[in-house]
Formats: C-alpha cells, structure tokens, sequence
C-alpha cells in the first residue's frame, strides 16, 4: 500500500477550510440595536394630549402573513397595536413591529403590502420627511398613504428602521442588510405606523396626515431613551 498522499484530498481539505473561514468571517456578530424590555411597556398609554382609547377589533395587523409567507418566517420579536385618542375627539391607531434579525428573505413587511394582503387597496403613496423637531437632527423618511378597504377608507403615515436606515424601497433595504452583514453587523428593524379612518378619499387632507405626524413626534419625544433609539436610532 502506497504513503502517498492524494493531491485531490488535499487541494480538497484546503478548500473546505477556506470556506468555513469565509462563512466564520461572514458571519454577522454585532446588533447595532437592541430591545431592552416589551413595547407594551416601553411605551406610554397617555402622553401629551392623547390617552389609550379601546382598540377596533378589525385595525389592519401588521403580523399578516404576506402571500407565499410561513409561519416560520414571521419576522417580528414583538408586536404593539394601540388605539389613542386626544380631547378632541380624533382617534389614531400606532401599530410598532419590531424584528431583532432582518434577513433577506425575512424583513419587516411594508404597510403597502400588509394593507393590501388585507384586502384594502393603496389609492395614494406618497414618500415625506418626517421632521422630529426636538427630537433628531434628521427627519425620519418614510411615506404617508391613502387606502380603501371594502368598509372603510383610512389615511396611514409610517417610517420603517433598518439598521440605521430608513427603508423606502426593498432593493436599497437588500442591499443595506448585506453590506452590514459583510461588515459583520446583525441588523434590526422597527415598522412605525399610525391610521386613522376617515369617512371618504376627499378626507384625506394634509392636515390630517400632519395631525398623524404631530402625534408620532409626540410619541417619540415622550419615550425613555432606549425606546427612542429603539424607533429612530442614528437612522438617515
């Protein structure tokens, strides 16, 4: 029997080595974020001018599956749904997502999706800046939308966190996820959503979309600090 040593084993073996070196190194290490306690409890039922009012039992959950979507591939660590209300008498609904591992093929679901999964149409989508006066020096980018359902028409203003960006499109979301998880970096995400119903299209007027953004810089400026990274982080 021959000593030798067959070339193709070895040139094997070191390929086999330089892999799970390469996928040890790929491998994403560090959360830039992270969620110290439930949203339940990290966020306010009264603030400023509004106060938790009882929750409609039809209120679009942003937990939906999406079609072709498993169990398994649900995306969120934690989920808070709860109505508002100010002395006037307008009623909000502030639907948080939060997923502590975005992934390519799991990602916060985006409201124009889950809304229409739910059976409602998207008349309108419109991106806006969201300014958190007070708050951060930055605007958080997100969108405000106009939808109709079979029994009810609402107008919805969100931002969606990834990591520290902003996500307004899925390709620059993809992208984002795998520089950082090429530098190493798990990534999170937080969908930040309020809806209101309106009676009609032509109800959809600015003013209510800055009643709706008013009330989300109220929200974030009345968190503890580590709810508010949680929301906005260093996002741009």
């Amino acid at each position: 029997m021959s000593g030798s040593v067959n070339p193709r084993v070895v040139l094997l073996a070191i390929g086999l080595m330089f892999a799970s070196a390469a996928a040890w190194l790929l491998t994403p290490r560090v959360r830039q974020h992270s969620m110290v306690a439930p949203l339940a409890s990290l966020v306010p039922v009264k603030f400023a001018e509004w106060r938790e009012t009882p929750l409609a039992s039809d209120a679009v959950d942003p937990r939906a599956q999406l079609p072709g979507e498993t169990d398994r591939e649900a995306p969120y660590d934690d989920v808070l749904m709860r109505g508002y209300t100010n002395p006037r008498g307008d009623i909000v609904v502030l639907a948080l997502a939060y997923g502590s591992h975005q992934r390519q093929e799991v990602k916060i679901h985006r409201p124009e999706l889950c809304y229409t999964a739910q059976g409602f149409e998207v008349l309108r989508r419109t991106p806006v800046d969201l300014p958190l006066t007070g708050v951060s020096a930055q605007p958080a980018r997100g969108a405000r939308m106009l939808v109709r359902g079979a029994e009810r028409v609402e107008t919805v203003s969100y931002w969606i966190r990834i990591g520290d960006l902003y996500s307004r499109g899925a390709w620059r979301t993809r992208s984002h996820i795998f520089t950082e998880g090429l530098n190493g970096r798990v990534v999170d995400g937080i969908l930040v959503r309020v809806s209101q119903i309106v009676p009609d299209a032509a109800s959809a007027t600015p003013q209510r979309f800055a009643l709706q953004e008013d009330f989300l810089v109220q929200l974030v400026r009345a968190l503890p600090a580590n709810a508010r990274d949680l929301l906005v982080g260093d996002a741009s």
